[in-house]
């Protein structure tokens, strides 16, 4: 690993190609100022660029966008259907980030509510669409600190070892009502382990950790949601509800309210999964008592529950106007329904 005494020295080791991941490591801890040309370079590991995407601003997460559809920003560069491109972008960003759940309550002023995340699937009749919802009991939270100019920098671990956390399920999911119950008994019994605590401990954002339903998984909050909030980080244990189990999807803007939103509901497994977990965890200690709710692995909120959600029924909110509103509850029914 070589040692950059100048901010010059570095960015010359950023145009060429062989400068090894521990290099770019390096450099990223060393000189922030180079953050946007780090996640340019080819040997940039998975797990920096996602940290980089949390730290850095908006020229750095321009950068990372543009190796990942090289495509859309040479056609940026040639200034070819550039409005388009950038319009389509911003209404996918717009559906992207400000999903927020309400999960059957009022919410309070400044309070975070519940969302329903996504992943994406196939169908045979539709094209590939994005509707992982999951939902994780917290067992543990902490604050992150965001990075400041002369603060010192804790990076992800270059990739050289094998992590020892199981990458697939090592439970049979059932596939009868009761059986998904007695799981999510169990379920709802998980606690942390003294490893699952230490880990957290060292846990940074960013760093890799399988995301397997079955097995504990380490979180931090969306960009979106920690500009607003603050970030934090999430031990949480295994998943209770799957997002697969919603069923119906509509936009409306309910009564004595001025916001659109959109309401979900599960189906008749999801319903009664829904009712249990949220009765369990009413009443529980902090925070014990949380819901967190992921989209794409990272937590959008972790609303606490104060009473059963029996019917099934949840109303995904944020800044929607009509049209993006109707768009996703579209995607929704299209995707699950």
């Amino acid at each position: 690993m070589n040692h950059f005494d100048t901010v010059e020295q570095a960015a010359a080791a950023l145009e060429d190609p062989r400068t090894t991941a521990d290099d770019l490591s390096t450099i990223a801890a060393e000189y922030p100022v180079l953050w946007p040309a780090i996640a340019r370079h080819p040997n940039a590991y998975p797990d920096l660029l996602v940290w980089l995407g949390e730290v850095g601003d908006d020229q750095v997460r321009q950068a990372i966008r543009d190796r990942e559809n090289p495509q859309k920003s040479t056609m940026s560069r040639k200034g070819i259907i550039a409005i388009v491109v950038c319009g389509v972008c911003a209404i996918l960003g717009i559906l992207a980030v400000i999903v927020f759940v309400y999960m059957g309550h009022q919410p309070q002023e400044n309070s975070d509510q519940p969302t329903y995340a996504a992943e994406t699937t196939s169908s045979a009749s539709s094209q590939a669409c994005t509707v992982q919802l999951e939902f994780r009991r917290v067992y543990n939270i902490a604050q992150v600190t965001t990075y400041a100019e002369g603060q010192a920098l804790e990076l992800p671990t270059v990739p050289d070892s094998t992590d020892d956390r199981p990458s697939t399920p090592t439970t049979n999911l059932p596939t009868d009502q009761q059986g998904r119950l007695d799981l999510l008994t169990d379920q709802l019994a998980w606690t942390p382990s003294d490893t699952d605590n230490r880990d957290f401990t060292g846990y940074q954002c960013g760093d890799s950790m399988p995301q397997v339903w079955d097995q504990p998984y380490f979180a931090c909050t969306r960009d979106d949601v920690a500009a607003t909030n603050g970030s934090f980080k999430y031990l949480l244990g295994p998943r209770l509800v799957e997002g697969e189990l919603i069923t119906t999807a509509s936009a409306e803007i309910p009564q004595n309210q001025t916001n659109w939103v959109v309401n979900v509901s599960f189906n008749p497994l999801g319903t009664a999964l829904f009712s249990q977990a949220t009765q369990t965890l009413a009443g529980s200690p902090s925070p014990t008592d949380q819901f967190a709710i992921l989209l794409d692995g990272k937590v959008m909120s972790a609303p606490s529950v104060n009473e059963e959600i029996p019917d099934g029924a949840a109303q995904i909110s944020g800044s929607f106007d009509e049209q993006t509103a109707e768009t996703l509850a579209n995607t929704l029914n299209q995707c699950l329904g």
